[in-house]
């Protein structure tokens, strides 16, 4: 998350939408950069492969679930344009009974992908289009201002 990218600023947006339907969001990014103080709120680096290293990057990932498996109460996952996470924690989050969600919006179709779309509950992305894989577990919202709303229509905002 980065306010001062062009890629990853969008991802500030969503934050700032789930701070308002979940007494607690936990963000776990790649990248931090310049970000909003949003008091219900806390960001955790977890690095990439420039930064860190694969083994280090799983253990954080390891580190991430436990920290989401602890709260109690109603808890959602929600990966944005990264597929390899829910690949390897889905498993995990779905017997912990966690409805997961898969932001992505690339052409690129992969085992990990295929992987991941077994495990998460739900599919985002702008168009049909922009996934790769037919399924039924897609839901297409078109641009940022329509994404909370499509999402509450499927029951994951409460």
């Amino acid at each position: 998350m980065d306010r001062n990218s062009k890629v990853l600023a969008s991802t500030i947006d969503w934050v700032e939408e789930f701070s308002k339907y979940y007494d607690e969001v936990l963000v776990f990014s790649s990248k931090i950069g310049e970000i909003p103080n949003l008091t219900n709120t806390r960001m955790t680096l977890i690095g990439t492969k420039d930064n860190f290293s694969s083994i280090r990057i799983i253990i954080n990932l390891l580190v991430s679930f436990k920290s989401a498996i602890g709260l109690k109460g109603h808890t959602d996952v929600f990966y944005h344009m990264n597929h390899k996470p829910a690949a390897l924690l889905g498993f995990f989050y779905k017997l912990s009974r966690k409805k997961q969600i898969l932001w992505y919006s690339h052409n690129k179709k992969t085992t990990s992908l295929r992987l991941a779309l077994y495990f998460v509950d739900k599919i985002v992305s702008t168009s049909i289009e922009s996934f790769p894989i037919t399924t039924k577990k897609l839901i297409e919202t078109g641009r940022s201002e329509e994404h909370t709303s499509e999402l509450q229509s499927h029951s994951f905002i409460s």
